[in-house]
């Protein structure tokens, strides 16, 4: 029985590995403030406000705008919905969640989550990072009051989805996967 479960545990890490991104948490900024987002690949920063020209000169392509969370829109707007432990234009420390819909991958293969904190009194002004999942966490440090306060979230998509319906093939497949796994269990056992 030891070598079954060996076995199905063997399997159930071949059959996950290729699900399991590479994307990390990512900080960026400078001395006055900075900002860290998680389940991300890539990122960059900025002045002003994020515009799509900007989007699209740092990760490439074309990006169109999506979502805006700010203290208008509220903790969701569209596509994008998040979480914080602080106030729009607060300081220093602000963390939180975000999730994307995932209708939006509907529509797009890749994103980008951008964070804009008040212009002037230094740099960056804005944070963006190209995201691999569905949901993560960020955080915002003004740097002991020295940056700006959290002006608004972005969501930004690019790219045709590369989400595939497969009709239950895949859970078929699983299933006799597992079934497999019992016959040959059986087998050893007789």
């Amino acid at each position: 029985m030891k070598n079954l479960t060996s076995k199905l545990l063997a399997a159930a890490i071949l059959f996950a590995a290729p699900l399991l991104s590479n994307a990390a948490s990512i900080q960026l900024g400078g001395p006055d403030r900075y900002a860290t987002l998680g389940d991300a690949t890539q990122g960059f920063t900025g002045s002003g406000n994020p515009l799509t020209g900007n989007i699209n000169t740092l990760f490439g392509g074309s990006w169109t705008k999506e979502g805006d969370v700010n203290n208008i829109s509220g903790l969701s707007d569209g596509y994008l919905t998040i979480t914080m432990d602080g106030a729009w234009g607060g300081q220093p420390v602000i963390t939180g969640t975000w999730t994307i819909a995932d209708s939006f991958f509907d529509l797009y293969g890749s994103a980008v989550v951008s964070i804009h904190v008040g212009n002037g009194n230094g740099e960056p002004d804005f944070f963006a990072w190209l995201v691999t999942g569905k949901s993560g966490t960020w955080s915002y440090d003004a740097n002991e009051g020295r940056g700006g306060g959290l002006s608004n979230l972005g969501l930004w998509g690019s790219g045709t989805p590369s989400r595939v319906p497969d009709g239950g093939t895949t859970a078929i497949l699983l299933g006799l996967s597992v079934i497999g796994f019992g016959l040959v269990a059986r087998r050893q056992v007789a």
